[in-house]
């Protein structure tokens, strides 16, 4: 494969999709490449949760009637749980008082008592 061929493929990378020829390149080049859109996700971090078989099939089953991906259908739900928690004014009391608590812990390990 001779420079040519390299930057023509190169270029190839760099227009849109629709720019491309259909068609494919001479015997043994193959096919055109397609250019990618590739979209920034955020970060996720990988669970694993333990499920009844009661639960787990009444989880596909929410999913499926809303026509979503049951790991669509977790997230949403977590999300509205926490939510609701922000809201709910015991438990940010709660909260409150396990960093206050936290607080008083670390700044013992740091004065050496």
């Amino acid at each position: 494969m001779g420079k040519e061929s390299v930057r023509q493929r190169a270029d190839l990378l760099c227009r849109p999709a629709e720019a491309l020829p259909d068609t494919p390149f001479k015997k043994g080049e193959g096919y055109p490449v397609r250019r990618l859109q590739i979209s920034r996700m955020k970060t996720t971090k990988a669970m694993t949760i333990r499920l009844t078989d009661e639960q787990a099939e009444a989880l596909e089953t929410v999913a499926s009637v809303e026509q979503r991906a049951v790991s669509d259908a977790i997230r949403s739900a977590i999300s509205e749980h926490i939510e609701s928690r922000r809201k709910d004014p015991a438990f940010q009391e709660d909260l409150r008082a396990r960093l206050a608590r936290a607080r008083k812990l670390l700044a013992r390990q740091a004065g050496g008592e």
